[in-house]
């Protein structure tokens, strides 16, 4: 298998058939293009009616239902389950372009080196929200600091890369009520701080929804939660990076 698309889903109800939608576009595209894909639909402990709504609307889909409450883990769980020499991930909530596997693929199989393939563009959309749209920095070309990927997650949990890379650097768990979270951010410095390059595919774009209540970005605002960089103290040291202590007294 070329390419595993993972869709992470936990109560989005009618929300995620676009998302759906979009994802089997982006699987079809891809065999269109001569790639062997599968689409994964993890259920992270789903009400009724995501359930219902997902049971309708998987055809061709994989559905792995898991008891995890957590999106770190539900990934991990998608990471296990597939079984492409490449895996994607779209959060069930919101939307991929159609191209978006075969351009990534493209942008992954062209480098030397192994790379985590990113959209060009976001564009944040959703009830009662200013739709916000940047273009995604491109290690190559971009120059990054390292404070910048401290006090910013510069990009989204979209992504697609070596199935190698995902085994070697899991997904840690959000602790929302301790006070931690976003794993995709945490997992973007880690693999960064390995030497990684984090590169964007021309001409693709991720649709982000916001303002979805309930959803784990609200949680996570509500709490004022920060990404677990304790995990890297020792890296911190070593690069001169900031300390998390540092961090919290830059938020405050």
């Amino acid at each position: 298998m070329d390419v595993s698309l993972v869709v992470n889903i936990h109560r989005e109800g009618e929300l995620c058939v676009p998302s759906l939608q979009s994802a089997a576009i982006a699987v079809s595209h891809a065999h269109n293009a001569g790639l062997s894909a599968e689409l994964i639909l993890v259920l992270d402990r789903p009400d009724p009616l995501t359930e219902q709504v997902v049971a309708t609307n998987a055809v061709g889909a994989r559905i792995e239902s898991i008891n995890a409450g957590d999106l770190g883990s539900a990934r991990n769980h998608g990471i296990r389950s597939a079984t492409g020499n490449y895996i994607s991930f779209l959060d069930g909530d919101d939307l991929c372009c159609r191209n978006w596997l075969v351009s990534a693929m493209a942008e992954a199989r062209s480098a030397v080196e192994l790379h985590i393939v990113h959209p060009r563009f976001n564009l944040f959309f959703g009830r009662s929200f200013s739709h916000h749209f940047w273009v995604l920095p491109d290690m190559r070309t971009d120059e990054i600091c390292t404070t910048r990927l401290l006090s910013e997650n510069i990009w989204t949990s979209s992504l697609l890369a070596s199935a190698d890379i995902f085994r070697r650097f899991s997904y840690c768990p959000n602790r929302i009520n301790e006070g931690f979270g976003y794993e995709d951010w945490v997992w973007n410095l880690e693999t960064v701080m390995a030497g990684f390059m984090h590169v964007t595919a021309p001409s693709t774009i991720h649709y982000i929804r916001r303002n979805k209540r309930d959803s784990l970005m609200d949680m996570s605002n509500h709490r004022s939660v920060l990404p677990d960089f304790s995990r890297f103290s020792g890296a911190f040291k070593a690069t001169g990076m900031l300390s998390k202590d540092k961090i919290l007294e830059m938020e405050s």
